[in-house]
């Protein structure tokens, strides 16, 4: 009985460790199972991680890429907007200059116009002046003439009434041709000037 017993509690023992060594077998591929589990996900989770990182550092670029073609169009619509700038001031400029000169232009006409008008009407009144002057010597020469005719008759009444004074009025006579010597000559050099004046009024225009 004994024995038996022994037995018995040997088997007892042996089917226990059998048990227990079965457990620990199958906690072991248990445990073997959910670490192949958890290295698979956590292998997933890299490898998704790595992904999606890829995709990041991607969209970064591709972004970088994108805001350095908006700065390289804008710096081309900037250098545009200058030089559009540029030639309008250019073309304003140049408008401005044309302005002026076109103004100037018309003034130093305008100047030269108003100096040959002045020139003009300085001429006529010279011409006027010389034609009042001649006909105001015409006029003094016809009454001088007269005058003359006059005092001629009545220097030969009076040499024909008074033969005594015929000594005076000779005298007298001599002095007024003397008289209108002079008068000539001084009319003489009077009309040199004015035809020298005319002259120089007719270089001039």
């Amino acid at each position: 009985q004994q024995r038996q017993k022994l037995e018995a509690l040997q088997r007892q023992r042996l089917e226990l460790e059998e048990h227990q060594r079965q457990q620990q077998l199958e906690e072991q591929q248990r445990e073997q199972e959910e670490q192949r589990s958890r290295q698979q996900r956590l292998k997933e989770h890299q490898e998704q991680h790595h992904l999606q990182l890829k995709q990041q550092l991607e969209e970064q670029k591709r972004q970088r890429q994108l805001e350095q073609h908006q700065r390289q169009e804008q710096q081309q619509l900037d250098a545009e907007q200058r030089q559009r700038q540029e030639l309008q001031k250019r073309r304003e400029r140049e408008l401005e200059s044309q302005q002026l000169k076109q103004q100037q232009q018309l003034e130093e006409e305008q100047l030269r116009r108003q100096e040959l008008e002045q020139q003009r009407q300085k001429l006529e009144a010279l011409q006027r002046q010389r034609l009042e002057l001649e006909e105001h010597q015409r006029q003094q020469q016809l009454e001088e003439q007269q005058r003359e005719q006059e005092e001629q008759r009545s220097r030969q009444q009076r040499l024909k009434e008074h033969q005594e004074q015929h000594h005076l009025q000779l005298k007298q006579q001599l002095e007024e041709q003397k008289r209108q010597r002079q008068l000539e000559q001084h009319q003489r050099q009077e009309q040199q000037q004015l035809d020298a004046e005319q002259r120089q009024r007719q270089e001039l225009q």
